[in-house]
């Protein structure tokens, strides 16, 4: 049995891996929509499923969690503590959280709300347009300028590719620094990727190296 203190790292760590999934259903969603991949229409949600989690997304990405990571997690944790992950995906809605604590489901919540005001407004689109589908989501980090002023307008012109993100301890450094950080492109140039291929490479190499991770028994080392 382990400490209070081991106790409360662990539900921390739980709680911050649950942050990093909390908004997948959002390049899923975008997936089944380019690609129309019959496999992929399981993770589509009801209208009574969506209400449950507050948006179509959040729903989204628990389907996706449960039928793809859920079942890996099972072999190292138990229910209580996948709990605390599964309370990320009502962030939208915590009155629907059924799980404990449910006090987990609101820092989820308030987290979310923190982040989400870095978005830009032109990003606010609504939750049941298609267009919204055909939007490139954008990380935080292509928002942001560091050590220098930089005018307004200038803001939103930096793009991360849409590729995956591969990089090990021998990777040259021009490697890491392409990968890294934005370029500035035109939207345009940007969104020669597709979250469609993204997936297909997660599903066919991400989850197998998620297994084959010798971490994979402490929760830390997903």
């Amino acid at each position: 049995m382990g400490s209070e203190k081991d106790k409360l790292l662990l539900e921390r760590e739980l709680l911050a891996l649950g942050g990093l999934l909390h908004d997948i259903g959002k390049p899923v969603e975008r997936a089944i929509s380019e690609e129309r991949n019959s496999e992929w229409e399981k993770w589509r949600c009801t209208e009574e499923e969506k209400n449950k989690f507050g948006y179509s997304h959040a729903c989204v990405g628990y389907k996706f969690y449960e039928d793809k990571l859920k079942v890996i997690l099972k072999e190292i944790l138990g229910e209580e503590e996948l709990s605390l992950i599964e309370a990320a995906f009502y962030h939208h809605n915590p009155k629907g959280f059924k799980g404990e604590p449910k006090e987990a489901a609101l820092i989820h919540r308030f987290a979310d709300f923190f982040v989400s005001g870095e978005r830009l407004s032109t990003d606010d689109i609504s939750e049941e347009s298609y267009h919204r589908l055909q939007k490139r989501l954008r990380p935080v980090f292509e928002l942001l300028s560091i050590g220098r002023k930089v005018d307004p307008s200038e803001l939103g012109k930096y793009f991360y590719p849409l590729e995956v993100l591969e990089l090990t301890e021998d990777s040259p450094a021009k490697d890491w620094e392409e990968l890294l950080f934005p370029r500035e492109e035109t939207e345009n140039e940007a969104d020669k990727g597709s979250y469609g291929a993204l997936l297909k490479k997660f599903l066919e190499k991400g989850i197998k190296k998620i297994k084959e991770n010798p971490y994979a028994g402490d929760i830390s080392g997903l």
